[in-house]
């Protein structure tokens, strides 16, 4: 059995092997056809050491600080392209956006950000016993609705990108503002293949943004 670093250096290898590739001036077919092998090798590389992550992104996050017997509470992080404010409303977990957050003790309802945005920072105050219900209602939101986050290599970890020649290129994550930046627009790829769809896709885009202009002229 392969331990993970093990696992991490035939990758690197791999991806050596991968640039090499590019950088020869082989056939195009065969090129190709040795690209997509060792895409397949690593894809199956990073499965076995969780590569491909399957993490989820959190929809709403709560901050609690102590307060002498109790807790100040406020809401941190809330994604509104699904709690939507003033619009959202989950009867079975009684959560609801309404005017601002809130959390009724008798009606065990938590109440999110909604139509009073000047009161989204208000410092709610609950007990041991409340803070116990929010943060039982925060989970179980986060596991209904939570998203699939999109996936980044961790530092010193190897991505693909193209450059503005729609070349496929590889960089060490460094967590630099290149790498912010081209993670930000989406030229972030974890293997070749994913970058190569990319790169064709705006390709096409390019020329058919192209076409149009012409058209109009």
């Amino acid at each position: 059995m392969l331990t993970e670093k093990q696992i991490e250096e035939l990758i690197e290898e791999l991806v050596d092997e991968y640039i090499e590739i590019e950088n020869n001036n082989l056939w195009i077919k065969e090129a190709e056809k040795r690209k997509m092998i060792i895409d397949i090798k690593i894809d199956i590389l990073k499965k076995s050491i969780g590569g491909i992550r399957m993490e989820k992104e959190t929809i709403l996050e709560i901050e609690f600080q102590p307060v002498w017997d109790k807790w100040a509470w406020r809401i941190t992080k809330q994604n509104e392209e699904i709690l939507k404010r003033n619009e959202f409303i989950d009867k079975k977990l009684n959560i609801v956006s309404f005017r601002s957050p809130e959390f009724s003790s008798s009606q065990n309802k938590l109440f999110i950000k909604g139509s009073a945005k000047r009161w989204d920072d208000n410092i709610n105050i609950c007990t041991t016993e409340e803070k116990a219900l929010i943060e039982e209602k925060v989970k179980a939101i986060n596991e209904k609705y939570r998203i699939k986050k999109r996936w980044r290599a961790k530092y010193n970890e190897i991505y693909c990108y193209i450059d503005e020649f729609f070349e496929i290129k590889t960089a060490y994550e460094r967590e630099t503002e290149k790498d912010n930046e081209k993670y930000k627009v989406g030229n972030y790829f974890e293997i070749g293949k994913e970058a190569q769809g990319y790169a064709e896709y705006m390709k096409k885009c390019s020329l058919k943004w192209h076409e149009m202009r012409k058209r109009n002229e």
